[in-house]
């Protein structure tokens, strides 16, 4: 595994879990094949005001493909895609949106390093946030 694997590995680790309100998502594990892409069972977990566990779903999701893995904003990405689901989590106005969501609707990364503008983590939180289509959607 090459240093560029290495570091999406270690911008994982530190973005997950991402902990938002009532929602969390959780990186259970990942498989790295440079010639397939990095991916992971990412774990969706929706609970209550008291805290009792409303709704867990895991799947197997593409984290990210070898031609993102080229990308030099890739690691930007990752971190301002965690930075802006913590957020949209904290506050969202109705936290059982997110129940009828699967783990791979809220990966968007892929679809944000389609927009050339975006460079740093804020930038991409901004993209995320700003739009009604993504994560603007969660907030009142």
């Amino acid at each position: 595994m090459d240093d560029t694997w290495d570091a999406i590995q270690q911008q994982l680790n530190d973005t997950f879990p991402v902990r938002g309100g009532l929602v969390a998502v959780e990186l259970v594990q990942t498989e790295i094949d440079p010639r397939r892409g990095l991916w992971g069972v990412v774990r969706l977990v929706v609970s209550d005001a008291g805290g009792t566990i409303r709704d867990i779903k895991e799947q197997r999701v593409l984290l990210v493909e070898p031609a993102e893995a080229a990308d030099p904003r890739i690691l930007a990405a990752i971190e301002g895609w965690g930075t802006a689901l913590a957020e949209a989590g904290a506050g969202c106005r109705d936290p059982y949106l997110f129940q009828t969501l699967m783990p791979h609707d809220l990966w968007l990364v892929p679809k944000l390093l389609r927009l050339k503008r975006l460079r740093e983590p804020a930038d991409f939180e901004h993209a995320l946030l700003d739009t009604r289509s993504r994560f603007g959607r969660f907030l009142g």
